[in-house]
């Protein structure tokens, strides 16, 4: 148990650089702003719908959050004692992904398939209440609510698994009432049937759920993801802060009538 807990305490350490390194390695990559998306709104913008990415979106966690919740985890020995190997991989390829070694995320939907495969149940109940750790953005969901408010679609766009994402729904149902359609990653035949910044992710979407790459407006946190959605005409908006999406949707004419009215009221004020 002690060197288990010593050995998630020294990967907290060691990966501070490695995700400083992915920062930069993101920012790298070039996508289109709201601006140079602007022409691509439909005039009937209730055809939109918004498709939306969870983690760090609609909601966080810090790596702290997620580490202390293992260390305190009172299965913790039987979860890891009964690893197999097929779950062991997804745990290595998921430190490869952190040290931005491999370009494929790594997911929770994997981790639970193989763990469940393997009748792990202790290792199971830890990743869903990792799962369930995260904490709702505020700005970004009274965003959410808004879009409601005023006749938009939206649906969930997340490489989560059915799994992780029931128990959010669980944890969150009024936040989940929003959304109208969950499109998450599933595996078949031991394999990921398919994860973004796959394109073939977002055409199974649309094939899925009948709607036109014109009529999605796409928001996540990953650049890569943002750039295989544009690529297929898909508006992407990169999420950095609720205030900015505010301002890109602002930019799109989403919010036009909210950004009006805030002028006629500083201009009253100013009278």
């Amino acid at each position: 148990m002690q060197v288990i807990r010593a050995i998630f305490f020294l990967f907290t350490i060691s990966t501070s650089f490695f995700i400083a390194r992915g920062w930069y390695l993101q920012h790298k990559i070039s996508v289109k702003t709201a601006h140079q998306q602007k022409k691509l709104v439909p005039h009937n913008k209730k055809d939109i719908t918004f498709l939306w990415d969870l983690h760090d979106v609609v909601f966080e966690h810090t790596m702290k959050d997620r580490l202390s919740i293992i260390w305190q985890y009172d299965r913790l020995g039987a979860a890891f004692k009964n690893l197999d190997y097929n779950t062991l991989s997804v745990i290595g390829r998921y430190f490869l992904k952190i040290l931005y070694l491999i370009r494929a995320e790594v997911t929770s939907a994997e981790l639970l398939y193989y763990a469940q495969k393997a009748n792990n149940t202790a290792f199971v109940d830890l990743v869903l209440r990792i799962a369930q750790a995260e904490k709702p953005i505020a700005g970004t969901v009274s965003i959410i609510e808004q879009l409601t408010k005023d006749g938009y679609a939206q649906d969930v766009g997340s490489n989560i698994g059915n799994l992780a994402c029931d128990a959010l729904a669980e944890k969150f149902p009024d936040i989940f009432a929003h959304f109208k359609n969950r499109h998450v990653i599933a595996m078949e035949n031991d394999k990921l049937v398919s994860r973004k910044p796959a394109p073939s992710y977002f055409t199974r979407y649309m094939e899925r759920y009948n709607k036109k790459a014109s009529h999605i407006i796409f928001i996540d946190d990953k650049k890569e993801n943002i750039a295989a959605a544009q690529s297929l005409g898909i508006i992407g908006l990169l999420f950095t802060s609720p205030e900015q999406l505010q301002a890109d949707l602002e930019t799109l004419g989403i919010f036009e009538h909210e950004k009006q009215a805030e002028t006629q009221k500083g201009a009253l004020a100013a009278t």
